[in-house]
């Protein structure tokens, strides 16, 4: 069954036709996601057709002869804003796929490494994802040009005489008729929340001393019911030939309805959509700002755990992508109720899952957790009346001295729990140096084999 009704273009920046047929391949073997896919093979072309042809999604190969899809990114799609990008390379590269993260592509997806619902899995979130901080910036755009044309609730404050006149409509968006409000200055503040006034206040204060071309404050306010509104203010100063300001007016409009709006769609651009976790974007900034205090506090410091759960292609297979879904929605419930307050889940796509614990004061609180974990995990799921065991394989790593980026530790991590799947799943390991070294030999033998084959350095023997 389709995730949308509608049909997504998508384009293909690919100089390798096989790899070219082998992506459209998988994007047909899959029936979640109905979509067309126009293919390009060179770095002109890709220009030429984005300028030209919309598309709801690019996948942009790395290599492109002498130029890279990063190239491509830079030219034609600065900060991915015109829909999303999803990086498609031949071998991990950590350099360009922080530098691609900085450029605002989504994903990073190894072609080795494909399927069709993992395509169609990043093409979905990317395509969501994009959507719902479209959505938001749409909500900003609509609301500043309601404000220029807007005449809410007038307030003209005589600064003299220390007297507020507040028009009906204002005293309305507060529940209360004309004659309940009066024409002291502390009528309008003294229904502004307790956490807000200071703010009210110095923004006040900066105006009428001139440090400030106007006053602007978004606050919430007592109502008649008891309850808060959400209130947006602005307002200019009258001033006297001294510059002593004598008087100041403005409106104020009810905000409320768009400041909720505004939480949803934040919450769905920082959240993954099928789980309600946090998403990639949030767990890195609740791990940079963790790693930023280890900076500041010589006794702090945190773990991140990199999960992926096991056999879960098997389940994907043989009960539907649907059933897979609910299954990971019920592993992120009980991943959840594993932590300990002030730690994060999240979901970084697919079957793969991070979790930032905070405050370790060694690694041995990290795998008792990844332990709890394991065994939370080994009672059965029940998945459309049928019963499912899976497990997780679980990377560990600790923060250290001198590991100032996020994506390290996440890398670290990933390696770590590579390394527990080799040593037979539904178990953990932690990272040590010599597991990033065997890393980058691997990576460094794939790159000399590669080139081995490209300068016909092979003997064959018989």
């Amino acid at each position: 069954m389709a995730w949308d009704a509608e049909l997504l273009r998508i384009l293909l920046v690919e100089d390798d036709e096989d790899d070219f047929i082998i992506t459209r391949d998988l994007l047909r073997a899959q029936d979640r996601m109905r979509c067309e896919i126009d293919w390009v093979a060179t770095y002109e072309a890709a220009l030429e057709t984005i300028s030209g042809t919309r598309h709801d999604v690019y996948l942009v190969d790395y290599r492109l002869g002498a130029y890279t899809g990063l190239d491509v990114v830079r030219a034609a799609l600065p900060g991915c804003e015109r829909a999303p990008v999803i990086l498609l390379t031949g071998q991990g590269d950590y350099a360009v796929d922080l530098e691609a993260t900085e450029l605002g592509v989504t994903d990073f997806l190894l072609k080795d490494r494909l399927d069709p619902s993992a395509l169609e899995r990043s093409i979905r979130y990317a395509y969501r994802h994009h959507r719902a901080l479209r959505r938001l910036r749409d909500s900003e755009e609509r609301f500043a040009l309601a404000v220029r044309g807007a005449n809410d609730g007038i307030w003209d404050w005589d600064l003299a005489e220390n007297r507020i006149h507040l028009a009906e409509r204002w005293k309305a968006m507060l529940g209360h008729r004309h004659d309940e409000v009066s024409t002291d200055p502390d009528e309008w503040l003294g229904r502004v929340h307790v956490d807000d006034l200071g703010r009210v206040r110095h923004a006040i204060t900066a105006h009428l001393e001139g440090r400030s071309a106007h006053f602007e404050s978004e606050h919430r306010m007592r109502h008649a019911d008891g309850g808060h509104r959400w209130m947006f203010a602005r307002g200019v100063a009258i001033r006297d030939e001294s510059g002593t300001a004598t008087r100041m007016a403005g409106s104020m409009s009810d905000i409320t309805s768009r400041k909720a709006a505004e939480e949803r769609l934040v919450h769905d651009a920082l959240h993954d959509a099928l789980t309600g976790l946090p998403n990639r974007a949030l767990f890195r900034d609740r791990l940079a700002l963790s790693l930023r205090r280890a900076e500041r506090q010589a006794d702090h410091a945190c773990a991140v755990l990199f999960l992926d759960v096991d056999r879960f292609k098997i389940v994907n297979d043989s009960l539907g992508h649907d059933a897979g879904d609910r299954l990971l929605v019920a592993v992120a419930e009980r991943l959840s109720v594993c932590l300990r307050a002030g730690d994060t889940a999240a979901r970084l796509g697919g079957d793969e899952f991070t979790i930032l614990l905070e405050d370790v004061r060694d690694i041995s609180e990290a795998i008792r957790v990844a332990e709890r974990i394991n065994t939370a995990l080994s009672r059965h799921f029940l998945v459309d009346g049928r019963q499912v065991f899976v497990s997780v394989s679980i990377g560990i790593t600790a923060s250290r001295p001198g590991h100032h980026q996020p994506l390290d530790l996440v890398r670290e991590a990933d390696i770590a729990m590579y390394q527990a799947k080799a040593q037979g799943k539904a178990g953990y390991a932690v990272f040590d140096t010599e597991m990033g070294a065997a890393a980058l030999r691997r990576l460094e033998l794939e790159t000399d084999l590669r080139h081995a084959i490209d300068r016909g350095e092979f003997e064959v023997y018989y």
